[in-house]
């Protein structure tokens, strides 16, 4: 009699076991008001039984806590589970995570992502449908919400006054990366916007380190990478207002490491060919000529030897791509480095003007005075 009565024992914790916890409950319930053997009480009890068991901080374990304390029955949980009530009673809740960032840096995220919505809900609410007609018509390929510049700038003015006094630099950074990654093109020159005042915004006593640039570039790049940049509108602003303004940014300790870092993007040959137009279309304003004689412009402005390096960056991208985008970018930046290193330009055009289109040719001689080396370098274009 015994023997069998063991049997059923085990029989029917197998089956609360296999069971869904309120089945092996209803089971188990049933089970505790009958004589159990002692084998039974003692497998119930056993560590072998409680390590089949959930947590208690695991979703299902709380889910099914719940119900049967809603219940009112939490005798079957002490028949069933014998060692989860004794979790439930030293039980602690769950600690939440720490946040090395402090409290400022999480008030800083809900504000930065408010910053995001209010700067998205006025460009819809600002949009027009013949100007997302017309700019989608121009930039083949793009999707706009029908913003001109003077609205996408007054839509982040206004956002700004109203959420970012509380604000960081770093803030602003994220936003404007976000903004970059959105699928419109009002969001993402947006996002330059705010990219802009992010590099304004930070503080002038403190100077920016390598590591620095290795971090700013890399987020910048990621922007390349993800396919959230991927037209000649979107790489050449952020270029020129973004990439070009950080590099001004830096110390003349790391300017140089912050330019050579950014033109290592021209010879990246597995890159797409905004990024590589990037790493030197940023730098055009940095040789073009200014209206002030006193600007400081070229080697001056960054180191000797710069403007070789930059020419030398628009060959080996030249080299790696024929695109049209690659010689138009690199036509526009050799133009103006063909008044600070002629000889270097010259001899790069020599080098080049066999791969290169004649739209590339004509941006690169476009301010050539010279009729009979532009004659000469034509003539090197022809197929």
């Amino acid at each position: 009699m015994k023997l069998l009565r063991a049997s059923a024992d085990l029989f029917l914790i197998s089956i609360s076991l296999l069971l869904p916890l309120k089945t092996g409950a209803l089971i188990n319930y049933i089970w505790g008001g009958c004589r159990r053997s002692r084998a039974a009480d003692v497998f119930l009890s056993s560590r072998a039984f409680s390590r089949q068991l959930p947590p208690v901080s695991s979703p299902r374990a709380s889910s099914h806590l719940q119900l049967l304390q809603g219940l009112g029955s939490l005798r079957v949980l002490s028949l069933v589970r014998p060692s989860w009530c004794s979790r439930l009673k030293t039980a602690r809740p769950p600690a939440r995570p720490r946040c090395s960032m402090g409290k400022r840096k999480a008030a800083g995220e809900e504000q930065y992502a408010s910053l995001v919505r209010s700067i998205k809900s006025k460009l819809q609410s600002s949009s027009d449908s013949k100007t997302k007609k017309a700019q989608e018509q121009y930039l083949k390929g793009t999707l706009h919400r029908g913003n001109k510049m003077p609205a996408i700038k007054l839509a982040v003015e206004d956002a700004m006054k109203e959420l970012g006094e509380e604000l960081e630099a770093d803030d602003f950074e994220r936003a404007g990366i976000e903004l970059m990654q959105s699928k419109y093109s009002d969001d993402k020159q947006a996002g330059i916007l705010v990219l802009q005042s992010s590099l304004k915004r930070r503080r002038k006593d403190v100077d920016v380190t390598e590591a620095d640039v290795d971090e700013f570039l890399s987020k910048m790049a990621f922007l390349f990478e993800s396919g959230a940049i991927a037209d000649w509108s979107s790489s050449d602003n952020l270029s020129g207002k973004v990439l070009g303004l950080f590099v001004l940014s830096c110390n003349a300790d790391v300017r140089r490491y912050a330019v050579k870092k950014l033109l290592a993007w021209s010879q990246l040959e597995d890159s797409s060919v905004w990024q590589r137009r990037a790493g030197h279309v940023s730098f055009v304003t940095h040789v073009s000529p200014k209206k002030s004689s006193k600007a400081v412009i070229g080697d001056e402005l960054h180191y000797n030897g710069f403007v070789r390096d930059l020419v030398a960056a628009c060959e080996a991208a030249l080299k790696i791509s024929s695109e049209r985008f690659s010689n138009t970018g690199a036509g526009w930046v050799l133009r103006y480095c063909y008044h600070l290193e002629k000889e270097e330009t010259v001899r790069c055009l020599e080098r080049c003007a066999p791969i290169m289109t004649r739209e590339g040719i004509s941006y690169a001689l476009e301010q050539c005075r010279d009729t009979k080396l532009k004659a000469r370098l034509i003539e090197l274009n022809k197929p």
